[in-house]
């Protein structure tokens, strides 16, 4: 019962974004560029399995992967300069997106 609630409360945040985009896509903006997922999985979480350390540890982990999910975006601010259509822009971020991850992941890996 608590996974129906989970996915019905996170579903409906991204419906309701999706829905403002076209009414109000500065809130919208603003409203999915909150935390929200983390926001929710931190406390599904530690409602689900009770364990702070593990809880704690992935809010860690979200916040060392903020800086490479930014990447995703580069192509969305530069697009009207570079001529990009949503696809292409949409493309490149899955790209950098990838390839920051793959970048930081060497960098970091133990010798």
């Amino acid at each position: 019962m608590i996974q129906v609630f989970q996915i019905v409360l996170s579903a409906s945040i991204l419906t309701l974004s999706a829905w403002l985009s076209k009414k109000n896509p500065e809130f919208a903006g603003f409203l999915i560029a909150l935390p929200i997922a983390s926001l929710l999985v931190l406390p599904f979480s530690y409602w689900q399995h009770g364990d702070v350390k593990a809880s704690i540890t992935l809010g860690q982990e979200i916040l060392k992967a903020v800086p490479i999910s930014i990447t995703f975006f580069i192509p969305f601010a530069l697009a009207d300069r570079l001529h990009l259509g949503f696809g292409q822009a949409y493309g490149l971020g899955i790209g950098l997106l990838l390839l920051s991850y793959f970048v930081v992941r060497l960098a970091f890996q133990p010798s």
